[in-house]
């Protein structure tokens, strides 16, 4: 989805008349010590013979409706032109729309880098396209990285990016009692898939989804929903990389993603 982060304006054409003119790469231990150190056009009139006084009101009705066409925009009626949303701000149906664009899709696979770009079906890049993530996808990146895999370098990270949150102690201290039991879940289900063991992967996902749930509605409860959110994308997206081969059923995969942040939060 390009966004206000990453945005092409469009420029109208006045009239002659009027105008005359899936794999993602978490963080990892180095990138975390590079942290720390959008027209009207008008009617072509032919006058072959007009009197003197005809010609003066035809021009004066030309500079009329060029004044009605040219001002018809939203700063005419009074409307500011609307903003583009932040990352933050966005809904699932935005994100799974921006996802499941063959165009955009393509789009991304020719900007990335690399000889692996040829066998790509997408490749979403975080610190270029935060907002293609979905929110219970970068939370769970963030918990996991906190006090699952990182715990002792992360939160430093998460310091170091945010703009406001976290900046305290005392809301660190917060946040990690109310993520404990989500936290718990994410380390018994790494040790699971460590161990191939499938049926406990399987029973702690659906776990998952509830103690993520949980801990979401408490962090934004707490925090408030918008900083809380701006947060996430500030500081999760940022080096972080998503793959997905040719083969992938992009518009299943897209929609499984909604599905789950609409389930999960």
């Amino acid at each position: 989805m390009a966004s206000a982060w990453s945005r092409s304006a469009k420029k109208g054409s006045g009239g002659r008349g009027c105008s005359g003119d899936s794999e993602t790469t978490p963080p990892s231990k180095r990138s975390i010590r590079r942290v720390i150190g959008k027209s009207f056009s008008g009617a072509l009139v032919s006058v072959f013979a007009m009197s003197t006084h005809s010609l003066l009101r035809w021009r004066l009705g030309v500079v009329f409706v060029c004044a009605l066409t040219t001002g018809a925009g939203p700063h005419a009626s009074g409307q500011a032109p609307s903003a583009p949303k932040a990352p933050w701000e966005l809904t699932p149906a935005d994100r799974w729309q921006m996802r499941s664009n063959p165009a955009a899709r393509r789009d991304r696979v020719a900007a990335a880098q690399g000889k692996r770009a040829a066998r790509l079906g997408d490749v979403i890049d975080g610190s270029k396209q935060p907002e293609l993530y979905f929110v219970t996808e970068l939370f769970e990146i963030l918990v996991s990285s906190s006090f699952v895999t990182l715990p002792h370098a992360y939160p430093h990270v998460v310091r170091e990016r945010s703009s406001d949150l976290f900046l305290e102690p005392a809301e660190w201290k917060a946040f990690t009692d109310i993520v404990a039991d989500y936290a718990r879940v994410l380390r018994e289900q790494r040790a699971a898939a460590a161990s191939s063991d499938r049926p406990a992967v399987s029973d702690l996902q659906a776990l998952k989804c509830v103690e993520g749930a949980k801990a979401l509605r408490n962090a934004r409860q707490t925090f408030g929903r918008h900083r809380f959110d701006r947060m996430l994308y500030e500081v999760v997206p940022v080096g972080i990389r998503t793959t997905f081969s040719v083969d992938t059923d992009f518009e299943k995969a897209a929609l499984a993603a909604r599905e789950r942040e609409e389930r999960c939060q």
